[in-house]
């Protein structure tokens, strides 16, 4: 069995934290291709650390991180590159459980974006991973929450990697355009129909009118001949005008006694009463 060495954390929510490693050859480390794929190595970057490892060994406060089940590293793809091509016959590994594959993943992007190389195509990748994860795993805002990004930003990049056309997501995975703008082109909502215009009235012309003239007839405006619609009346003007109606019926009827001293009165309240009738 491996010793344990002690160790600092100086990286994700635990850094300073002390913690227990074990030295490994780091020609048994497995790989998951799976895993791996996720990121790009950058070559200045393996270079840089593989020379230091032949200047000055391991660096004991940066151990790979191991996936206990499977002996796959899940954090530090570099560093074990870059110690396979500097020779060391060692290096310090931390293993930790997973639920599963896709959790395995989601700490691997989520280690990345700590030292700000997550991508916007490795950010589509956590997305569809969530949807694999089995319920040990973590939710959509447990996820957000570890990188540092709104749970929105989440669902947007699982959207633009299940419907997005691949042109797009191609964009996105080159860097070509962002993760909101492909869930822009995705959601852009189709433009409304416009509205038919209403046909225009007929005009009438001065030939038209001067040809109705010698027919010895008026010429008719088109808008007389539309329906009209009688708006309906409320009830509380309704009510008032049936009872003037029934006033000025009383009135008329007492001009038959001599109420009123003149046929001109008797006519006018007579007249009151027809109109109040056609309003009602």
């Amino acid at each position: 069995m491996s010793k344990l060495s002690k160790y600092t954390q100086t990286a994700g929510s635990n850094a300073g934290a002390e913690a227990y490693a074990k030295w490994m050859d780091p020609k048994d480390i497995k790989i998951n291709p799976d895993i791996a794929k996720l990121f790009e190595n950058d070559r200045g970057v393996v270079e840089k650390i593989r020379d230091s490892m032949i200047a000055a060994g391991y660096d004991k406060s940066e151990p790979l991180v191991l996936w206990k089940e499977s002996g796959c590293v899940v954090d530090g793809h570099t560093r074990l590159k870059a110690a396979l091509e500097a020779g060391i016959d060692e290096v310090l590994v931390e293993e930790k459980e997973f639920a599963d594959a896709g959790e395995a993943k989601v700490y691997t992007l989520t280690r990345q974006l700590n030292r700000r190389n997550l991508t916007a195509a490795a950010l589509m990748e956590i997305a569809s991973i969530l949807d694999t994860m089995k319920n040990g795993g973590k939710n959509r805002s447990e996820v957000a929450k570890d990188l540092g990004v709104s749970r929105t930003t989440l669902y947007r990049a699982q959207e633009v990697n299940n419907k997005a056309p691949d042109p797009v997501k191609e964009q996105v995975r080159h860097g070509e355009i962002s993760i909101n703008q492909a869930y822009n082109k995705i959601t852009e909502k189709e433009p409304k129909p416009s509205k038919p215009r209403q046909a225009e009235p007929e005009r009438t012309t001065r030939a038209d009118e001067e040809a109705a003239a010698e027919k010895g007839a008026a010429p008719v405006s088109p808008l007389l001949n539309r329906e009209v619609v009688k708006p309906e009346m409320p009830v509380s003007i309704k009510a008032m005008l049936e009872e003037i109606n029934r006033l000025l019926k009383e009135f008329l009827k007492a001009n038959e006694g001599g109420i009123f001293d003149d046929m001109e009165k008797a006519e006018n309240v007579r007249a009151a009463c027809e109109l109040a009738q056609k309003l009602i």
